[in-house]
């Protein structure tokens, strides 16, 4: 069996095509953590520019983090709890951009939830057809305090012991 860490964290790549309607969008799961515990969770969200064909086009990328929040019975929805935009097109060397604030008016540092479900959807808009730009989006998740019932009988099953 894995320990739960191993899907905490994940990293996509995103393929956007302008085609010669007004707006590209695509879709990808990024996580899907089920802990089976409330918890109180801190989050790195980003994103990379690895190639864009033609920098500096009038066009422009929204990358739209959608986060599912859920405890026992409840659960939440967060529309664009992260949106990164730009505009106009990137070239390669942008590097990337990171965040651990939700957008909008509120500041967001923690997630309480037992799940986390997060998707990603990007959408490119304005550019020229046939415009193409490859990027990779990703994001880790870790409980603030992990601390696991079988570590009180000596037991750690998640290899905690074997770290380098």
């Amino acid at each position: 069996m894995r320990p739960p860490w191993h899907l905490w964290g994940n990293q996509k790549p995103l393929h956007l095509v302008m085609t010669a309607g007004f707006s590209s969008r695509q879709s990808l799961q990024l996580l899907n953590v089920t802990y089976k515990r409330p918890d109180t969770w801190s989050w790195l969200f980003w994103y990379e520019v690895v190639r864009c064909d033609t920098p500096n086009d009038p066009g422009s990328i929204a990358l739209l983090y959608n986060l599912t929040l859920g405890i026992g019975t409840t659960k939440v929805t967060l529309g664009t709890f992260v949106q990164f935009v730009l505009t106009p097109l990137p070239g390669p060397h942008l590097g990337y951009r990171t965040t651990t604030t939700a957008s909008g008016d509120s500041f967001v540092g923690d997630l309480p939830a037992q799940d986390i479900v997060l998707e990603v959807t990007s959408i490119i808009t304005g550019a020229a057809p046939g415009t193409s730009c490859d990027i990779n989006v990703g994001a880790i998740v870790a409980p603030k305090s992990h601390i696991r019932p079988d570590w009180f009988e000596g037991h750690f099953d998640g290899e905690e012991t074997g770290g380098k």
